[in-house]
């Protein structure tokens, strides 16, 4: 039996300091940062950042997709202005439709959510040129540098980009927190598309060092783009100067971008490292927080290069950042996308489909949901709870951790964020491109600076951390008077109901559901779905995890602490939103949105639907008691769509979709099967949406191209997978789909349609 500890006072410590960002509103709210992590009205805060980029996306559906992102835990949303977007011919600027970026950060407001402008004028985000115009490449000057011919371009974009969002900053009452000037700066470069050869010249990756990043910061700041934080690219060859940029990191388990996808070896991102001490010899780590933009909410296929990445690695690579020691954990991107067509070319990088950025994200191009949406809505509502305890919380770290490899299959990968005498476990099972076995008996043991050892699973016997899983287990933790002394549960969130506390935790896949409970921090306790055991101070409680697991602790002077455990399935259904004046959860299978007076639920291919919520509410529907969650059952209109194939030629298809198709629908989704090399659909013979065979459903969602959708034959476009010669593209490997058959082949094997419906149930 593994016997695996962590001596805290063998950490080394890190003392916050001042740091000169930050800002405050009107109404008097502060938003800034010290060395160590960041500071909502001078308190600790840990955000969760969401990418979703409002030019590759319909105007229309806006709100509805930023409602989404909201329920999912976000708290910030990161989104580029790519300037190929906007001045797609020089001088004549287009701030419409999906470019008006004014209204969609007056959406993000209204929905309380803060936002990150990414400003450019490089992006990259695999658009063409990486957002620079075509026109740039034929100027006189080089980009990417301090050339006053250069800075004059970039100084009409960004006082175009600051009328436009006048009003909007944060010291204005607005919504927008941060600023981003360029990206992967002196580090990366794009392919110029307006090459003959779209491989044979690439953009410059940049020159003048923090002096062109200076010049940047004040051109922008000149153009009334003045926020609290302003950030850069920390990786690479990117210049940082802490005092002036917080340095942005991030993560990906998939290297798409790799030619050829043999190359790459497992990567790094799924180990535990010790960040905010890490050597650097670019800057002092420990002058400013480890902060995230860029995790890897999926990937975007390239051609040569389509792998699949899973859901848990999604899952799996939060955990190790947030046990790493970031204290801002973004995404890129949470949200995908569909590029949008430009006036001479396709705005894409040549290596990617010319319309579609879905990247695998948790919510897809069209707005669907992803197993990992709902993986990390858990993570991020235990920040939304916890985050402010975390913050300042260090990392404790072995060496045998510390130094390990990604090929180690057989160290159990865990790691520590502490302060005092309280803080977390952080274990990871999971490795991009290793297959990891399940780790079985462990016993984690904690000796807190104080000397006390504190063992997990709290009984002493053993655990197993199955394959895949990657979870945060509390230690000495703090519940309104009640004394948590371990867990092997993750805490969820925690609900004041004004005449009790009630504390929500989940049980990992895999993990007995284990508490040890001070006992003099209570007088009493009542248990329903658990059993409990007194050993010395410690009261040791097993849960049955569930929705009738309840614990109720009555503390000195009658105060109440209830215990909830969910399990590991129910913690991926599980919402939390403020409702009919007060704050609730949420049980639900569907995707929920949230309004004051109604929840609505969207499900693909069931029209009934439900969720359960605690504490209860009044219905016109009368509810049914699902242990301590209330009910509530709506039923939407069943549909059945029916659409015709016919057969052009071998690889060539026109699919007719049914008049009413659209009508009673929330959304129909074409569900295309196919072998083949690529997907390409036209409606009207212009190319609508595109797709990179490797194993995946094609999907196409009809709402967006109502009304002529159901009017016109939709054309779908196959070309052949190349088994014999030709390109050398990954259709196989970890991750990636299975190579079928052999020989040049090209095959339409379903098309059908499938329906989401929605059902609103209204409150009081």
């Amino acid at each position: 039996m593994p016997q695996l500890s962590i001596d805290l006072a063998m950490s080394g410590k890190v003392i916050p300091r001042p740091h000169r960002m930050g800002g405050r509103s009107p109404n008097g709210e502060s938003i800034g940062l010290n060395s160590f992590h960041f500071l909502r009205n001078d308190q600790p805060w840990l955000p969760v950042m969401g990418e979703f980029q409002y030019s590759r996306y319909p105007r229309e559906l806006w709100e509805e997709e930023l409602r989404k992102i909201k329920a999912g835990g976000v708290d910030i949303v990161a989104t580029y202005v790519f300037w190929i977007h906007h001045e797609e011919e020089e001088g004549v600027f287009d701030w419409s439709g999906r470019r008006d970026v004014r209204r969609f950060v007056e959406l993000c407001g209204k929905h309380g959510l803060w936002v990150m402008m990414r400003i450019g004028p490089f992006c990259h985000g695999e658009v063409r040129n990486g957002g620079l115009p075509d026109w740039v490449y034929g100027c006189g000057f080089d980009a990417r540098k301090n050339d006053p011919r250069y800075l004059f371009h970039v100084k009409r974009l960004y006082q175009q980009i600051g009328r436009q969002l006048k009003g909007m900053m944060f010291k204005e009452g607005g919504a927008v927190i941060g600023l981003q000037c360029e990206n992967e700066f002196m580090d990366s470069a794009a392919p110029w598309e307006t090459t003959h050869n779209t491989a044979m010249a690439y953009t410059p990756k940049g020159a003048d060092g923090m002096k062109h990043m200076m010049t940047l910061k004040r051109m922008a700041v000149a153009a009334d783009l003045d926020v609290p934080l302003h950030t850069c690219t920390g990786w690479g060859a990117s210049p940082v100067d802490p005092g002036e940029f917080l340095p942005m990191f991030g993560g990906y388990g998939y290297y798409s971008w790799l030619d050829d996808p043999s190359s790459q070896e497992p990567t790094s991102f799924f180990l535990f490292r010790d960040m905010p001490n890490r050597k650097t010899p670019k800057y002092d780590p420990r002058r400013v927080p480890f902060a995230c933009c860029e995790i890897g909410g999926g990937v975007q296929v390239f051609y040569k290069n389509r792998p699949r990445v899973p859901p848990e690695g999604v899952e799996a690579m939060h955990v190790v950042q947030l046990g790493s020691g970031s204290n801002l954990m973004g995404y890129y991107v949470y949200h995908g996308g569909i590029n949008p067509v430009g006036k001479h070319a396709f705005l894409n990088e040549h290596r990617c489909p010319r319309i579609s950025y879905d990247f695998q994200a948790p919510l897809g191009e069209f707005g669907q949901r992803r197993p990992h949406y709902d993986l990390l809505r858990r993570q991020f509502l235990f920040l939304k709870a916890f985050g402010g305890r975390l913050a300042p919380m260090q990392v404790a770290i072995t060496p045998s951790v510390a130094d390990g490899k990604p090929t180690d299959t057989d160290t159990v990968r865990w790691d520590v964020r502490a302060k005092d005498e309280g803080g977390y476990v952080f274990l990871n099972n999971f490795q991009d491109h290793v297959e990891m076995p399940d780790q079985t008996d462990i016993v984690l043991s904690v000796r807190t600076r104080g000397g006390e050892t504190i063992p997990l699973p709290p009984s002493g016997q053993g655990m197993t951390l199955k394959k895949g899983v990657a979870c945060i287990l509390p230690f000495n933790f703090e519940m309104d008077g009640l004394q948590l002394k371990s867990a092997t549960v993750q805490p969820l969130t925690r609900l004041d109901l004004g005449d009790a506390i009630h504390y929500f935790f989940f049980a990992p896949r895999g993990l007995p559901a284990e508490y040890a409970f001070v006992r003099p921090s209570f007088t009493t306790m009542e248990s329903q779905g658990a059993t409990s055991r007194q050993v010395g101070e410690l009261t040791l409680v097993k849960a049955r995890p569930g929705t009738d697991c309840l614990l109720t602790f009555t503390l000195s002077g009658g105060k109440k602490v209830l215990v909830t455990t969910l399990s590991d399935e129910q913690s991926k259904q599980f919402w939390q939103a403020e409702m009919a004046g007060r704050d609730r959860v949420f049980l639900s299978q569907a995707q929920l949105l949230f309004d004051k007076n109604e929840v609505e639920m969207r499900q693909v291919g069931s029209e009934t639907m439900g969720f359960g919520v605690y504490p209860p509410f009044k219905a016109k529907n009368g509810p049914q008691k699902d242990g301590i969650f209330q009910r509530y059952i709506a039923h939407a209109r069943h549909k059945s769509i029916k659409v015709s194939v016919r057969k052009i030629s071998d690889g060539k298809v026109a699919v007719r979709i049914p008049h009413n198709a659209l009508r009673g629908a929330c959304e129909v989704y074409l569900q295309i099967q196919y072998l083949g090399d690529t997907g390409s659909a036209y409606l009207g013979g212009k190319l609508i949406h595109d797709h990179f065979g490797n194993g995946s459903i094609w999907e196409i969602a009809l709402r967006p191209f109502a009304p002529r959708i159901t009017k016109e034959e939709l054309v779908l476009v196959l070309t052949p997978r190349q088994e014999k010669g030709g390109a050398k593209v990954n259709y196989s490997g970890m991750a990636a789909m299975k190579v079928i058959g052999g020989g040049d082949s090209m095959e339409f094997h379903s098309v059908r349609a499938t329906v989401e419906y929605s059902a609103t149930v209204k409150v009081r």
